[in-house]
């Protein structure tokens, strides 16, 4: 899988294993949930989805994850080692690698 195009209206998206490097998240403002598992993804813009509540990464390659335009996240899962910009009052949990 190269592209994913996603409806305006999407809420919810679930991605694991894909060799998907980069995801468009811009124009989906109604996001409540993201999760991607598995695959190479590198970094991930939410700056645009205010009604964001839930992002989980696991086993990926992102660094950083800026969730300063995000106010309604209740709940962030990252790989160990990635470093969460922005405040929130989101409970984060830290993913232990796999390899």
């Amino acid at each position: 899988m190269k592209k994913v195009i996603f409806n305006n209206k999407c809420e919810y998206i679930y991605l694991k294993g894909t060799s998907i490097k980069s995801v468009n998240l811009k124009n989906l403002k109604e996001l409540e949930s993201f999760i991607y598992r598995d695959g190479p993804l590198e970094e991930l813009d939410t700056s645009n989805n205010p009604n964001l509540e839930s992002i989980k990464i696991a086993d990926t390659n992102i660094k950083r994850l800026d969730v300063t335009k995000n106010p309604k996240l209740k709940y962030i899962i990252v790989d160990e080692g990635t470093q969460i910009i922005g405040p929130t009052k989101a409970k984060i949990e830290y993913n232990k690698r796999t390899e």
